[in-house]
């Protein structure tokens, strides 16, 4: 099991009993969803560059 800061499960992988944790790891990184983001230009792609405002 993948936990957030909050302990918040974010995947789940059930394997045998005598299996090694670490050969699991890469199975359970890959299966986390990556964040959604809202369409658009990004937040900081909206800001000015400080070097154009010269």
């Amino acid at each position: 099991m993948l936990c957030d800061g909050c302990g918040t499960p974010l995947h789940v992988i059930t394997t045998a009993a005598n299996l090694n944790d670490v050969t699991q790891t890469p199975a359970l990184v890959d299966g986390i969803p990556p964040v959604a983001r809202r369409p658009g230009r990004h937040a900081a792609e909206a800001l000015p560059s400080p070097l154009a405002m010269k």
